[in-house]
């Protein structure tokens, strides 16, 4: 998880229910049962949710409405499914041990398997969309670089971009064939993307003073939503995943817009201002629509729904919203 999430889950305490259901008893915040949950993912087949809560990785499965935890507690960031649902891959670290990257049946059976050992630390693990291989980013060679490993741990850890400057936060096109990333070889950040099986064929994207990180693909993989620190104009960008034409600025008068999330069919992206959850329109028409107050959104498979980390009667917890009763 990035630092910037990191930055906003710190005001927050957060019990665990589902609105429209009925809500799970909640501990009194009274400083000894403090819940943070975070890393909220929905999983590709739509029946389940990742999260973590306490440092331990949880699954709620949604027919049952049930939580269980599949690892014990520990430090974990960004549990990401494997695209058949079946798995989790995450990053685990200890006191003595740098962070690896770990996968996990998310059922809970059998024992956590870790495909990444090294001195230096290992995170912000990302699926392929064939399920077959993990990227990951390290600082193994005195500079942040994207990897790529087996996800069943065989075969060696293969470098993907190797630039003396930092390159960092990879994200798959849906195709596999193409990661965007964000790289400060340009002198600040910028968003590149590169073949998967070629590094000589990196494209910049983006260009100018203003960082620009987080590169999320749309499902269609025709765009790449992305965040940019510019003066006056700090929030979520969509750009052609090519890097043609016009920049939209589709947080427009939305002050400090972060944490991005396409719909599965592209047509909208979740954002956060100030503690709220926006939709709007991907092609930055019309106006952006409430959802609620919270943070982290997640659509669900079939669009119908957003996950989002809610604040409800002085009480935070992970709430379900039908989309289409908001539009």
């Amino acid at each position: 998880m990035n630092l910037k999430i990191m930055n906003i889950l710190a005001f927050f305490l957060i019990p665990f229910y589902i609105s429209g259901c009925a809500q799970e008893a909640i501990d009194d915040v009274d400083g000894n049962n403090i819940s943070l949950e975070h890393s909220l993912s929905w999983s590709p087949d739509g029946s389940m949710l990742v999260y973590i809560s306490n440092n331990t990785i949880l699954i709620r499965r949604l027919d049952t409405g049930k939580s269980s935890p599949i690892t014990g507690m520990g430090f974990y960031e960004e549990p990401v499914w494997s695209p058949d649902s079946s798995m989790i891959a995450y990053s685990s670290s200890s006191y003595a041990v740098r962070a690896d990257i770990w996968v996990k049946n998310a059922d809970g059976s059998g024992v956590a398997k870790r495909i990444t050992s090294h001195n230096a630390a290992d995170n912000h693990p990302r699926w392929s969309p064939d399920g077959s291989r993990i990227a990951f980013q390290s600082y193994r060679t005195k500079s942040m670089d994207i990897w790529m490993k087996n996800s069943d741990g065989s075969g060696e850890d293969i470098r993907i971009v190797s630039d003396p400057a930092v390159d960092q936060n990879a994200e798959w096109s849906p195709d596999g064939q193409t990661l965007a990333f964000e790289s400060k070889r340009s002198g600040n950040f910028d968003i590149w993307t590169v073949k998967a099986s070629d590094a000589n064929l990196a494209i910049q994207i983006t260009s100018g003073s203003a960082a620009e990180t987080e590169p999320l693909w749309s499902p269609d993989g025709t765009k790449i939503a992305y965040l940019s620190d510019q003066p006056y104009a700090n929030g979520i960008w969509v750009i052609n995943s090519d890097g043609s034409g016009k920049s939209l600025f589709l947080s427009e008068g939305y002050t400090t817009s972060n944490i991005h999330s396409w719909s599965p069919d592209s047509k909208w992206i979740a954002f956060v201002s100030n503690q709220t959850v926006y939709a709007k329109r991907s092609d930055n028409t019309g106006d952006a629509i409430e959802i609620g107050k919270g943070i982290e959104p997640c659509w669900s498979p079939d669009g119908k729904k957003i996950a989002f980390i809610e604040l409800q009667d002085n009480q935070y917890g992970i709430s379900i919203v039908e989309f289409s009763s908001v539009k």
